[in-house]
């Protein structure tokens, strides 16, 4: 789908020819992840969870963008390996474990771990970060649905980028 659009694109001189294949992984990406989301908020419904799928995803996503993490071989996999994982978050979920203050406080450490190791290696992005952070640790502290999820992000996002930086 993605290819022919972006052929139609060149058909009509909107792109060009020679842009192509970079409009071509833009669109693949774009329809990739939206699939991925459109997958996670349907777990998260099944789960009776879109709260925390929701949660999950704020949480997520800027630190997932900002640290980086471990990626898949090919889309498939990524895609398949995803899914189980955050059906795994959603049952531990269900369950209550990311609820006990001893991991909230062990998962800010983490995301402090985190924080300074990319402010340390990237300045560019060091004052957004740091706003990020703040917003972050005070919605938690004050809403319990996102700290269950700020909880899990956190544990995810730092297992892959633990997992990228030992497999290569």
């Amino acid at each position: 789908m993605a290819f022919k659009l972006s052929k139609t694109l060149v058909d009509y001189n909107v792109i060009l020819e020679e842009d192509k294949e970079i409009y071509d992984y833009g669109l693949f990406v774009l329809i990739f992840n939206f699939l991925c989301l459109a997958s996670m908020f349907f777990l998260g419904y099944l789960c009776q969870q879109i709260g925390f799928t929701i949660g999950f995803l704020l949480f997520y996503l800027p630190n997932r963008t900002i640290v980086g993490g471990y990626h898949c071989k090919t889309p498939k996999t990524c895609y398949m390996l995803f899914n189980l994982i955050f059906m795994l978050i959603l049952v531990c979920n269900k369950l209550g474990m990311f609820n006990s203050f001893p991991i909230y406080i062990f998962s800010i450490l983490i995301y402090i771990i985190y924080l300074v190791s990319v402010l340390t290696h990237d300045n560019k992005h060091g004052k957004i970060i740091l706003i990020i952070f703040t917003i972050f640790i005070i919605a938690t502290g004050l809403i319990d649905i996102l700290r269950s999820a700020f909880v899990s992000s956190v544990l995810l996002n730092s297992f892959l980028y633990n997992i990228s930086r030992h497999i290569k």
